[in-house]
């Protein structure tokens, strides 16, 4: 079976539309048909992995944040320069300790935070997950 009889299997299945389905496949098409004389290669990796641009379906005020890298690499920026203020930890267990409560402590902050964007879209996100 190839991947789109694979997806209207599995939506028929949880009883999903299949539009939504046809509608994502399609796009890739369109798309792929448009650049291929162009970007033949980039085309062809993207058809292997048609999942890559999912964050496209999310709304554009929060697509930013959702591809973007930032938000772990200052959590390990953050964590480099914990690390680096202790000179050595004796065991591993005193490591995975250090760890685990640097990300408790990173967890209470950003729970308290609504990255941006999300705010105003707070309930339409919610409805879509639930």
């Amino acid at each position: 079976m190839n991947e789109l009889t694979t997806e209207i299997i599995a939506a028929l299945a949880q009883k999903q539309d299949l539009d939504e389905v046809f509608r994502h496949h399609l796009e890739i098409a369109i798309f792929a048909n448009n650049w291929h004389q162009t970007y033949p290669k980039l085309i062809k990796d993207l058809l292997k992995m048609p999942n890559l641009l999912t964050f496209m379906d999310f709304p554009p005020a929060i697509r930013q944040s959702l591809y973007s890298t930032n938000l772990i690499e200052n959590f390990n920026k953050h964590l480099k320069r914990t690390t680096h203020h202790k000179e050595q930890f004796p065991t591993e267990d005193s490591l995975d300790c250090f760890l685990v409560s640097q990300f408790n402590v990173y967890n209470e902050k950003s729970l308290k935070r609504i990255h941006r964007g999300f705010k105003g879209l707070q309930d339409t996100l919610e409805a879509s997950f639930i």
